[in-house]
C-alpha cells in the first residue's frame, strides 16, 4: 500500500512541469502605448505542420482579451517568404507600411507533441449516471514556444519569452494544452483597457 501511494505521489509530482520565463517586457517598454498589433503566424515545429498557426491564433485571442487591437498577418506572405526566426528591418518596415500597426508579434513553435503516457485516468460522468467512472487515456503533452514583440517603427524589442510545458493529462487535446501554454506565457502582459 505504501509503495502504491508513493507511486501515485510521484506520478502527480511529475505530471506537470512548466519551464520558461513567461514573457519578459524590455526595460523602458510601455506596452500600453502599443494598442494595434499584428500577430504573424508562428513557424511550425518540425514534424507538426499547422502548429504555428494554432499557436498564433491563441496568442491573438489572449492579446485581444487584454485589450489590444489585433490584426492577423494572413496577407503578408510576400513579405515573409524568406523569414528566419527574426524579422529583418526591411520586413518590419513593409509590415508597418501595409498594416499601420504599432507592434509586431511573431515566434516559433519548437515542440508540439503528444504521446501515450501509459496508465489510465478516469473521467467522471455527471451524478445522474451514478458517479460512474470511465477510463480515458493518459497523454504526455510537450509544447515549447518562443515569442517576440517588436516596435514596428524601429524594430526594437518590446518583449520576448519562451515557455515549455510537459504535462500528463487525460481528456484533453494538444490544442487545449497549447492554449494553456500561451495563456501562461502571456500572463505578465498588462491589460490596456
Amino acid at each position: 500500500m505504501k509503495k502504491a501511494l508513493f507511486i501515485l505521489i510521484l506520478l502527480r509530482f511529475f505530471s506537470l512541469n512548466i519551464f520558461g520565463d513567461e514573457i519578459k517586457i524590455s526595460p523602458g517598454a510601455d506596452l500600453k502605448a502599443y494598442r494595434r498589433l499584428v500577430v504573424i503566424d508562428f513557424k511550425d515545429a518540425d514534424g507538426s505542420p499547422g502548429s504555428g498557426r494554432v499557436v498564433s491564433k491563441f496568442v491573438a485571442s489572449e492579446l485581444k482579451k487584454k485589450g489590444f487591437e489585433i490584426l492577423e498577418g494572413d496577407n503578408l506572405k510576400d513579405i515573409l517568404e524568406n523569414q528566419s526566426n527574426d524579422l529583418s528591418p526591411s520586413q518590419i518596415e513593409k509590415i508597418r507600411e501595409r498594416l499601420n500597426v504599432d507592434g509586431i508579434v511573431f515566434g516559433r513553435v519548437i515542440r508540439y507533441e503528444s504521446s501515450e503516457a501509459g496508465g489510465v485516468g478516469y473521467y467522471h460522468r455527471p451524478a445522474d449516471i451514478r458517479q460512474a467512472q470511465f477510463p480515458t487515456l493518459r497523454v504526455l503533452f510537450q509544447i515549447s514556444i518562443e515569442m517576440k514583440i517588436v516596435d514596428s517603427k524601429d524594430g526594437s524589442l518590446l518583449a520576448e519569452g519562451k515557455e515549455e510545458i510537459q504535462e500528463i493529462k487525460s481528456g484533453l487535446t494538444i490544442e487545449d494544452m497549447a492554449k494553456k501554454t500561451v495563456k501562461n506565457m502571456l500572463k505578465e502582459i498588462p491589460k490596456i483597457r
